[in-house]
């Protein structure tokens, strides 16, 4: 996948430099700007949804609004049904828009997953709403050290993974690698 990693560099969804105190800038939230990158991102995440689903089927896929256009595509090509955030401040039966009822195992898609620190949101909104969060899919892990989190979390990339393709194709250098490695992500994407 470093081909897909190389794209999303040269496309500027994957930016260096010094953005709001932080060494990287991921816009994976633009994917919709550039069809042919984005068709190739949903077609590694259902290969993922095939490896992480084995013991039983998701019946229901959960994102926010920036990823809608990925899950829409991987839900096109795994026929399992998505619910999305419509981003208000509300509970899910005023936020979610979808069908769906209580006790449904679910994935949560997102674009950036930074850990159970940043407990993500939406997972306690799904969770209130009767949703069952299994797993979290995500393009980018950014956790240098995994813990063990309440929810199983499944990434096309590490954040080193992401950092070592890019340095083996020379497009970025070791002081970029070593300023996001030091760098603690705090801001959403």
């Amino acid at each position: 996948m470093p081909d897909i990693i190389n794209e999303l560099y040269r496309c500027g969804l994957i930016q260096f430099g010094l953005f709001d105190d932080a060494p990287i800038r991921l816009s994976f939230k633009l994917l919709p700007s550039y069809p042919r990158l984005l068709k190739k991102v949903a077609e590694n995440f259902v290969f993922l949804i095939n490896e992480t689903n084995t013991e039983s089927p998701y019946e229901k896929l959960l994102c926010d609004i920036n990823s809608l256009s990925l899950t829409t595509l991987v839900s096109q090509s795994t026929g399992i049904p998505v619910i999305y955030a419509q981003d208000r401040h509300s509970s899910a039966a005023h936020d979610f828009v979808g069908a769906y009822d209580v006790g449904h195992k679910t994935a949560l898609i997102c674009n950036v997953w930074r850990g159970e620190a940043d407990r993500h949101e939406l997972i306690e909104k799904a969770e209130r709403g009767g949703l069952i969060i299994t797993d979290v899919l995500t393009i980018l892990d950014l956790r240098s050290t995994p813990s063990e989190p309440a929810v199983r979390v499944a990434s096309l990339w590490t954040i080193e993974q992401l950092l070592e393709d890019l340095l083996d194709e020379h497009l970025i250098n070791t002081r970029q690698v070593q300023l996001v490695t030091e760098w603690k992500p705090t801001t959403p994407e």
